[in-house]
């Protein structure tokens, strides 16, 4: 493996791994519940299609981005955390950035898919 800090797995040394799973599954379950919550284009949106704040309350459909930062708050997690986790993952895996990830994936399942490899890669690096 080289040096390089993209392609280094992701560390979460930091984090407690039990609550990062948690976050990941609950990231998960918020869009294979109901896959009309994720968008792509702005971090978050009303019913209406509006761009909101993540954590607003009328928010109700995020890209991975804001529903990241939506459930760091919501699991006590610094902010930043889980982006960076979904982040190194994705930069590890030689697909650019949860930017890239989100906004270029065709369906929700190509995100659905990639939160659980970066479920199983947080349950690997435990």
């Amino acid at each position: 493996m080289s040096g390089d800090p993209e392609t280094m797995p992701v560390d979460i040394e930091h984090l407690d791994p039990v609550v990062m799973g948690r976050a990941l599954d609950d990231l998960h379950a918020l869009f294979a519940e109901d896959p009309r919550r994720w968008t792509q284009g702005a971090l978050a949106r009303t019913d209406n299609g509006a761009p909101a704040d993540p954590c607003a309350a009328d928010a109700c459909r995020w890209c991975l981005l804001g529903a990241s930062r939506m459930l760091e708050r919501r699991h006590g997690l610094p902010d930043g955390s889980l982006f960076d986790v979904l982040d190194g993952e994705a930069r590890r895996r030689g697909r650019g950035s949860v930017a890239d990830i989100n906004d270029g994936a065709g369906h929700v399942r190509d995100v659905l898919r990639f939160i659980a490899q970066t479920r199983k890669a947080i349950d690997s690096d435990a």
